[in-house]
C-alpha cells in the first residue's frame, strides 16, 4: 500500500487518500474472500435440455448450435 507522502500535500487530502487506500485494501480483501467461496462451489444442477443458439460466422452465415458444443468437448463447465 503506497502512503508516500507528496510534496505540499495538504492534511485532508493526506486524510482521504488514506481513506481510499484503506477502502481499496478492503475491497480486495473482500474480492479475495468472494473468489475463495466461488472455487469451493460444488457441482451445480443438470440442464433440463441442450439448449440450442444461433451462431453467426462470416464465411458460413447463421447455424444451430447446442450448448454442449460452445464450449468444447470435456469441459463441465464454463
Amino acid at each position: 500500500m503506497d502512503r508516500r507522502f507528496y510534496p505540499n500535500e495538504q492534511p485532508e487530502y493526506r486524510k482521504a487518500r488514506n481513506e481510499l487506500l484503506d477502502a481499496e485494501a478492503a475491497l480486495r480483501d473482500q474480492l479475495e474472500r468472494v473468489a475463495a467461496l466461488r472455487r469451493t462451489l460444488p457441482l451445480g444442477g443438470e440442464l433440463e435440455q441442450d439448449y440450442r443458439f444461433e451462431e453467426r460466422d462470416a464465411a458460413a452465415g447463421v447455424r444451430s448450435v447446442k450448448l454442449s458444443e460452445l464450449f468444447g468437448a470435456g469441459r463441465d463447465s464454463l
